[in-house]
C-alpha cells in the first residue's frame, strides 16, 4: 500500500498544483497571456473507492456563517472592482518565530515545509507539500512557491500559499452549505488537528488542511465560460475545443454562448496536459461517471460565476479535480477556484479581441518574458514582481470574500 501511494504522490502531487501554469496547448497560459484553466496530475488510480488505499488531497471547510451562493447585492460595483486593495508590505510578512527544523524560508516566504517530526513527507508539488498523518488522513501544506512556464522559481511570494488555502476553504464551505458537492476536508484549523500537527502550528497556521484520503479520478475537469489561452488556439486551428464545435467568428476572450466542459489529461511531471474530448473521458471513467464529472463541474462553475458577477468579476475558466471517498461518493479535491487554477477578470474594461487584466501571476509571466526567460532555468524574482503578484492575489480574495486573508 505504501508503495502504491508513493507512486500516486509522484505522479499526482508532483505534477503540479494549478491551472494557471502557462502551457502553449494545455490549460495554461502562454507567454504574455492570462493563465489557462487546467494543469497536471496523475496516472490512473482505480475508479472504485477503497478505504485502505490512499489518494490525493482535497479541500474545503464548512462554516456555520458562510454566505449563501445566491448572488448578493454588489459589494463592489464594477467601477470599483479593479481598485487597489492595500496589502501588507512583504517585509511585514515574517516567517514563524520558531520554524520547523528543516522548513525553508526566504524572508517571509515559505519555500518548503520540510520534514515535520511525526508526519511522513510523501512528496512536493509546485506549490503544495503532502504528508501522511495516518492511514486515513493526509495533511496538505500550501507553500509560497510560484511557478511559471512549468518552472518553479528560486524565491516565493510571501503569503501566496495562505491566500490559496483560505480561498479554497471559502468556496468549498459555500458549496457544502448549498449542497452542491461534498468534500473531504476534516479541518483547516490547526488547533483542531492531531497533536502531531499542532506541534508544527508555527508553520501550518493558515496554510494547511487535514483531509481524508481519496482515490482521484484521472482527468482534469476544465470549464470555460470565455474563449482564451489554449482554447482559443485550438479554436483558431479547427473551430472547436475538445471536440465541441463553436460558432464562427469568435474573438480572443469572447464570452461563449454557454459554459463548456473541456477536460484534459493528467500529465506526468514535467510534461503538459492535453485537451481531450468527453468521449476520451468516457473511455477512462465510463459513461455514468464521466457525465457526473461533467455535470458537477459545470454546475460549480456556474455557481461561482453567478456569485462573482455582482462583485464585478468575470470567471473566464477554471480547473477542478474530483475523487472518490471510501463510500464511492464523488467529491471535489485539491484546490478550487483560486487564482492558481482559475482565470479571474475585472468586468470593468472587459473587451473581447484583446488580452484582459487578470488577478493572477501575470506580473511574473510578463517579467519573465521581458528578460527572455529560457523556460528551463529557475531564477529569483525581483521584489517588485513579488509585491505586485501578492497584491493581485489578496485583491481578488478580498473582492470575492469581503474579508482580508490572514497572512
Amino acid at each position: 500500500m505504501a508503495s502504491k501511494f508513493l507512486d500516486w504522490a509522484t505522479k499526482n502531487l508532483l505534477c503540479g498544483s494549478g491551472a494557471n501554469e502557462d502551457k502553449p496547448a494545455a490549460v495554461e497560459a502562454p507567454p504574455a497571456e492570462a493563465s489557462d484553466a487546467a494543469e497536471p496530475a496523475a496516472d490512473e488510480p482505480t475508479a472504485e473507492a477503497a478505504p485502505a488505499d490512499p489518494a490525493p488531497p482535497a479541500a474545503a471547510v464548512a462554516s456555520a456563517d458562510a454566505e449563501d451562493l445566491t448572488p448578493p447585492p454588489p459589494v463592489n460595483d464594477t467601477a470599483d472592482a479593479d481598485a487597489d486593495i492595500p496589502s501588507p508590505p512583504l517585509s511585514a510578512i515574517d516567517g514563524p518565530a520558531v520554524p520547523a527544523m528543516s522548513s525553508k524560508w526566504d524572508g517571509g516566504a515559505l519555500i518548503e515545509a520540510g520534514e515535520l517530526e511525526g508526519l511522513r513527507l510523501l512528496g512536493q508539488g509546485k506549490v503544495r507539500d503532502l504528508y501522511e498523518v495516518d492511514e486515513q488522513t493526509l495533511l496538505i501544506v500550501s507553500t509560497d512557491r510560484i511557478s511559471a512556464f512549468d518552472v518553479v522559481m528560486l524565491n516565493g511570494v510571501p503569503g501566496k500559499g495562505k491566500v490559496l488555502n483560505q480561498l479554497t476553504q471559502h468556496w468549498l464551505s459555500l458549496f457544502e452549505k448549498q449542497g452542491l458537492v461534498p468534500h473531504h476536508l476534516i479541518t483547516a484549523d490547526v488547533a483542531e488537528m492531531p497533536e502531531v500537527c499542532r506541534a508544527h502550528a508555527s508553520v501550518l497556521e493558515g496554510r494547511s488542511m487535514l483531509v481524508k484520503k481519496l482515490q482521484m479520478l484521472p482527468v482534469e475537469a476544465v470549464v470555460r465560460g470565455y474563449i482564451t489561452g489554449s482554447g482559443f488556439k485550438d479554436y483558431t486551428a479547427n473551430g472547436s475545443i475538445c471536440g465541441i464545435t463553436l460558432p464562427e467568428g469568435l474573438q480572443n476572450c469572447d464570452r461563449l454562448p454557454e459554459p463548456i466542459f473541456t477536460p484534459s489529461t493528467k500529465a506526468d511531471y514535467g510534461e503538459h496536459d492535453e485537451n481531450i474530448s468527453i468521449e476520451k473521458v468516457i473511455e477512462k471513467l465510463g459513461e455514468e461517471q464521466a457525465r457526473a464529472v461533467e455535470a458537477k463541474a459545470l454546475s460549480l462553475y456556474k455557481a461561482v460565476a453567478e456569485f462573482a458577477a455582482p462583485r464585478g468579476i468575470l470567471v473566464a475558466d477554471t480547473k477542478m479535480e474530483f475523487g472518490l471517498d471510501a463510500e464511492g461518493q464523488m467529491v471535489i479535491g485539491d484546490e478550487c477556484f483560486t487564482p492558481d487554477c482559475s482565470r479571474y477578470w475585472p468586468a470593468e474594461g472587459y473587451e473581447p479581441g484583446k488580452e484582459q487584466d487578470s488577478f493572477d501571476k501575470q506580473y511574473v509571466r510578463n517579467y519573465l518574458t521581458e528578460v527572455k526567460f529560457d523556460k528551463k532555468t529557475p531564477l529569483a524574482l525581483p521584489e517588485e514582481v513579488l509585491k505586485k503578484t501578492i497584491e493581485k492575489y489578496t485583491q481578488i480574495f478580498s473582492i470575492l470574500t469581503g474579508t482580508e486573508p490572514k497572512l
